[in-house]
This record gives structure tokens, C-alpha cells and sequence, in this order.
């Protein structure tokens, strides 16, 4: 017989009554890499964006490829991870964003098959409305977050709504482009998070630090 503790079936000491358990406890790190997976999805759709935003919409094919695999699938399967370890707040964002991109990019790809009629600036607006409206909840959310890093790019990511729906409402091209402005930005904060994540956990040391009170060069567990 094993006497191995990685046996759960087998009781440590001998009088005590055998316990089952239905999986092992799976040790994992926080915020862990499948956030840095997250939010990498996240930096590329929105920088994509962005750039798109600015430049009037000339590389819509290619937004329209990378938001659906990447903002949309992408960030679907770190949802997933997030739900499986408890993380419900952040699942239920990266769910959000999963399903604002793929949404969006429905909207694109549908006309070019003959399957609806491209939206209007007044529908756009209305979509981009419900974006602001449950990111502004989660900007609230994480104001105090341990990350100031975090409530600033929710923030922007808020504005960037903002100026888009007024922007699409009022068929204002000056008030998009600023709103593009705003996912360039929150495409950098999110691109300097997920490298810190990524270098941070990798080697259990603070060597980007991400302003959540942990010391350059400090140590983790």
C-alpha cells in the first residue's frame, strides 16, 4: 500500500475515518496567467479598435477577424477559467466583453453575406449604450481595487463608450474619433498589466510593477 499523501482516499493517521473528496485542491497563482490571457485578448481587440476608429473604419476586415477569435472567443475561454476557480466578478467581465465583441462583429459580418442590413449610427449608438451602461457598474466596482491601474482602464474604457454613443447618435465623426483616442489608451494600460502579469508571476518576483502596493523587486509566493 502507497503511503503517499498524494493519495486522498487514504486517511494520514490510521484512526482517523477515511475521506473521499472529489478532485484535488488545484493550486493556482493570483491573478494568475489566465488573467494575463484575458486581458492580452482584451489589449489587442481594443487597440484594433482604436486604430480603427481613427483611421475611419479602412481595416475592417481585419477588426472584424481579430474582434470575433480574439476579443470574442479569447476572452470567452478566460471567462471560463474564471468561473472554474471562483473568480465570478471577473468571469462575468471577461463574459461581457466576450459577447460585446461578438455581437459586434455579427453586425459586420452578416450584411457582407446578404443576411441583415448594416446598422445605422442611431442603432450603433443604442449598442454602444448598453456597453456603457455595465461598464460604468464595473468601473464602480473597482475603484478600489488593489491595482489603481484597474479603475483607470475601466475608466477609459468607460469614456471610449461614452464618446462613442454620443459620437453615433449625433453622426459626429470628431466625437468618434476621440472615443478611439480612449481605446488606444486603455489598450496601452492593458498591454503594461498583462506583461507585468506574465513577467511578475512567471518568475515570483516584482520586476514590472503594477502600483498595487507590492515593491520593485519584492518577492512573492
Amino acid at each position: 500500500m502507497s503511503s503517499s499523501l498524494t493519495n486522498f482516499n487514504l486517511p494520514i493517521y490510521p484512526n482517523e475515518p477515511v475521506v473521499k473528496y472529489s478532485k484535488p485542491y488545484i493550486e493556482h497563482d493570483e491573478p494568475g496567467l489566465y488573467h494575463a490571457l484575458g486581458v492580452l485578448c482584451f489589449a489587442t481587440a481594443t487597440l484594433l479598435l482604436g486604430i480603427s476608429i481613427w483611421n475611419g473604419y479602412n481595416n475592417g476586415r481585419l477588426l472584424t477577424i481579430f474582434g470575433f477569435f480574439i476579443g470574442g472567443v479569447g476572452q470567452l475561454v478566460c471567462g471560463i477559467f474564471c468561473y472554474k476557480y471562483n473568480y465570478y466578478i471577473d468571469g462575468t467581465v471577461y463574459f461581457f466583453f466576450a459577447l460585446n465583441w461578438s455581437i459586434n462583429t455579427c453586425f459586420d459580418l452578416f450584411p457582407s453575406f446578404g443576411l441583415m442590413k448594416p446598422l445605422n449610427g442611431t442603432e450603433y449608438g443604442f449598442l454602444n449604450l448598453m456597453g456603457c451602461l455595465f461598464t460604468f457598474v464595473f468601473f464602480l466596482q473597482n475603484l478600489k481595487a488593489p491595482s489603481p491601474l484597474t479603475a483607470i482602464s475601466f475608466c477609459t474604457t468607460f469614456l471610449g463608450f461614452i464618446f462613442s454613443t454620443i459620437g453615433n447618435f449625433t453622426n459626429t465623426r470628431a466625437i468618434v474619433k476621440i472615443a478611439g483616442v480612449f481605446n488606444i489608451i486603455t489598450a496601452a494600460l492593458a498591454y503594461y498589466t498583462t506583461f507585468a502579469m506574465v513577467i511578475n508571476e512567471r518568475f515570483k518576483k516584482v520586476y514590472v510593477p503594477v502600483l498595487d502596493g507590492k515593491q520593485l523587486g519584492q518577492k512573492l509566493n
